[in-house]
């Protein structure tokens, strides 16, 4: 019969000092601690954000949805999954075997095709230690489906005997005991295989953080850029503004040199106007004009109330 205490001797685990998972009234403090924030809370019907979780509660979840709840979906993490974060991480022992038979019972009632079986190793190694023949010349088939109980009672219908069928006598050798079931074989060490997936994990982990360290210096250069690009745009703005100014300026002057040229010109043609009134020749006299009397041009004689004037 498949229990979880068959998964815990297959796996050699004990189920001494187990501690409960963490209950629903305990959720406040479970995502105060993958938050790691002190107003973190959650809320009725939502999950947690796996991009929000810490570093360490990180690479545990792969190292869960690899070996303990194997999942495709890492964006949100469900409350079952949350408490089972919060309580290996604070190393405290749990019935293993109970939560991988939760786990299996489950997957028989789910109807969506999406969900494939899990934990194959274990359902091999537990048939085979209770003495199941599984040839591997045995030609593979596609499943039809989950195995739960409306496909059982559907394979009996199809294998039901007809009424009144009478067995074909076969040649076949005499029946033996079925074998005891031998004891399970010990479990490898996985010791050097959650090594190495740690390691890899870390490897992975600083390589993100290094990338986003890059990310961000490059947003900053390119910041950096921008800020420069705007400061010589308004360079550009203030050199064509005061260059439109010296335009301006330079037509006023020219402008102003030109009116002082032709005033110039106006006082230039009054001096030549006048130069040549100054140096044209004194008219000669007519040869019909009769000469002029000397003594006609008499002065007049001097007075002699005031004898100082002429």
């Amino acid at each position: 019969m498949f229990t979880p205490r068959i998964i815990n001797s297959y796996y050699e685990i004990t189920t001494d000092d187990i501690h409960p998972l963490p209950s629903i009234q305990d959720m406040g403090e479970v995502a105060r601690f993958l938050y790691d924030r002190d107003d973190a809370w959650p809320l009725p019907g939502r999950d947690f954000e796996h991009s929000k979780l810490t570093v360490y509660l990180l690479i545990l979840n792969v190292f869960v949805s690899h070996n303990i709840d194997p999942t495709r979906h890492r964006t949100t993490i469900n409350d079952a999954r949350a408490r089972l974060l919060y309580h290996l991480a604070h190393g405290r022992k749990m019935d293993l075997g109970n939560y991988i038979y939760t786990l299996i019972s489950m997957l028989g009632f789910q109807t969506d095709k999406r969900h494939t079986a899990i934990f194959p190793a274990l359902i091999s190694g537990i048939c085979e230690a209770a003495g199941v023949q599984i040839s591997p010349a045995e030609p593979e088939m596609k499943s039809k489906g989950p195995i739960n109980r409306f496909a059982l009672e559907n394979a009996r219908r199809h294998t039901a005997r007809p009424v009144g069928a009478v067995p074909v006598a076969q040649d076949q050798p005499p029946e033996q005991q079925p074998a005891a079931p031998q004891p399970a074989a010990p479990p490898a060490d996985n010791t050097a295989l959650l090594r190495q997936i740690l390691e890899g994990q870390a490897e992975q982990t600083r390589l993100i953080v290094a990338t986003r360290t890059e990310m961000r210096a490059m947003q900053q250069e390119l910041a950096t850029l921008r800020a420069r690009m705007d400061s010589f745009r308004h360079a550009q703005m203030n050199q064509k503004s005061r260059q439109r100014n010296t335009d301006i300026e330079q037509r006023r002057i020219r402008a102003d040199c030109d009116e002082v040229k032709r005033r110039l010109d106006r006082c230039a043609g009054q001096l030549d106007d006048i130069h040549d009134k100054i140096c044209r020749p004194a008219p000669t006299p007519s040869q019909d004009a009769s000469p002029v009397d000397p003594t006609a041009l008499s002065l007049p004689a001097p007075s002699d109330q005031n004898p100082g004037s002429i």
